[in-house]
């Protein structure tokens, strides 16, 4: 419960929520998409009771982040905040045992050790998010979301704070928030490509190679834009560009799976995947157009 004696930032409160609407039904997806992939024998049944219970429960935090208004008291974003730092920082420890298992072969699973990673790395960014708006500390290293320069600590400011950030602040969250997502969308795009079916689905498999390396090149010019303090503007316009085109990509994938139209009528990994991914590009374009307005 908030200190009666604590003046609560509003500002930075709404800002979190609108961070929380997007981003805990993407780890209550997480969550899904682990228990999916886990080997159902009965030494792992604790494992997927656990992914299981985390899905439940971050679905229920999403609805009631939806239910939540901007206008809703202090107290009630506050608390809601704090809620969703708690479950979430629990949903990072069971990422990271589900991946050293995975890792050291003592799980077992269709789910790649790399891709619990990836997915843990989504979840501690977006606690960053949050931490920020309650502190305005930096809480996350760049290591820790798998970003070059591993040893400076990550930006991770809110989209709805960027109005705050002097010029030389909203530069380095640019370029972080390239770098994050480059990877991001890259290691996606890569998943995808070893998911569709052999030779039917062919065609769908060679563009996403060509976007993983599209943005494995947007990640490289990242940091080139930050060594130099040079064509920002450009690596965005190109990051927009590459992203309206990887949306549109998802979004026609999910719609000839959801109307069997591909090839086959079915591919190897869920719909509710290229949803997520497709959700998770509208985002980051939502960073750059915001980036975009300075």
């Amino acid at each position: 419960m908030m200190n009666s004696n604590f003046v609560p930032d509003r500002e930075a409160l709404i800002a979190a929520l609108e961070e929380m609407r997007v981003w805990t039904i993407l780890m209550a997806e997480h969550a899904k998409f682990i228990r999916l992939g886990l080997d159902p024998n009965p030494q792992q049944e604790e494992l997927f009771r656990m992914a299981d219970q985390f899905a439940i429960e971050l679905d229920k935090l999403y609805s009631r982040t939806i239910a939540t208004p901007p206008t809703a008291p202090d107290v009630i974003l506050f608390n809601l905040r704090e809620e969703t730092i708690v479950m979430v920082n629990q949903l990072i420890m069971f990422k990271n045992e589900i991946f050293k298992a995975l890792e050291a072969c003592k799980g077992l699973g269709i789910l790649p050790a790399i891709l619990v990673d990836h997915v843990r790395r989504e979840a501690d960014r977006f606690v960053g998010t949050l931490e920020r708006s309650k502190t305005n500390q930096q809480t996350r290293t760049r290591e820790r979301l798998g970003l070059m320069d591993g040893g400076r600590f990550a930006q991770t400011v809110p989209r709805l704070l960027y109005n705050r950030l002097p010029s030389e602040q909203l530069f380095t969250v640019a370029i972080e928030e390239s770098m994050f997502f480059s990877r991001t969308h890259s290691e996606h795009a890569e998943h995808l490509s070893m998911s569709f079916r052999p030779e039917v689905q062919e065609s769908y498999r060679q563009t996403a190679i060509r976007f993983k390396n599209d943005y494995q090149n947007l990640m490289l010019q990242a940091k080139e834009v930050e060594n130099t303090g040079t064509q920002l503007r450009a690596l965005l316009d190109e990051n927009r560009k590459l992203s309206f085109a990887f949306r549109d990509y998802l979004t026609r994938i999910l719609d000839e799976i959801s109307t069997c139209r591909i090839p086959t009528g079915q591919t190897n990994f869920p719909p509710l995947l290229a949803d997520h991914m497709r959700r998770e590009v509208i985002y980051f374009i939502d960073i750059l157009d915001r980036i975009q307005v300075r």
